[in-house]
């Protein structure tokens, strides 16, 4: 999913890269906030443009602000480092954005890039990758994604370049972190499933929705 977009940011200008930055916001509340126009217009009785509006001022308030300095990051550390570096800074910066979108100002944890793959708790592959959340929280999933992510864009980025070998150690980077996060996970559900005891199911209700 972050593919496209850290490659775009690789040949664009400071001014490009805060406005990358700000469309990448505004997609991502979208996706995850579109909800908020129409609850706009049918429980305050609003036109659809304030609906919007207030998407777009939350998202301002709420996420613009860090995805444009991860923006502004992932430019200078593809002008100033190797692949391998780029991969591990960039992943720490989209973490480190994340953390600042959720402790500081008006604490907007809505839409953190470790969220897209907790799932439905089948099969192996996400419940094995989230694991790692008992080490960093949700920031160490996203830590982790988004340096699949990076590693991806620095090897098709060597490709065009026929840099092979600088895109093949970036990719080979992030097939170590995504193979430490499985296998940390793995290990970490092996252990629970052989301490025993039985699943316990539980259930959350937001009490102030129809």
């Amino acid at each position: 999913a972050l593919v496209p977009f850290l490659l775009a940011l690789r040949a664009t200008s400071l001014s490009q890269s805060i406005a990358l930055g700000f469309v990448w916001s505004l997609a991502m509340s979208y996706g995850v906030t579109s909800w908020l126009i129409g609850a706009v217009v049918r429980y305050f009785d609003q036109a659809w443009y304030v609906g919007v509006a207030m998407l777009a001022g939350t998202t301002l308030v709420g996420a613009s602000i860090e995805y444009c300095a991860v923006a502004l990051c992932h430019r200078a550390f593809v002008r100033r480092f190797a692949p391998v570096p780029v991969v591990i800074l960039t992943a720490a910066a989209w973490a480190a954005a994340e953390l600042c979108r959720t402790r500081i100002g008006f604490g907007n944890p809505w839409g953190l890039f470790g969220y897209a793959i907790v799932g439905d708790g089948t099969g192996t592959l996400w419940p094995s990758l989230v694991q790692i959340a008992d080490v960093g929280g949700v920031y160490a999933v996203t830590f982790v994604l988004v340096a699949i992510n990076a590693a991806i864009a620095e090897a098709l980025a060597g490709a065009t370049r026929r840099d092979f070998a600088r895109g093949t150690g970036a990719l080979v980077l992030g097939a170590v972190v995504a193979a430490s996060g499985y296998g940390y996970g793995r290990a970490r559900l092996f252990a629970v499933a052989a301490e025993g005891g039985a699943s316990v199911p539980i259930a959350i209700v937001q009490a102030n929705l129809d």
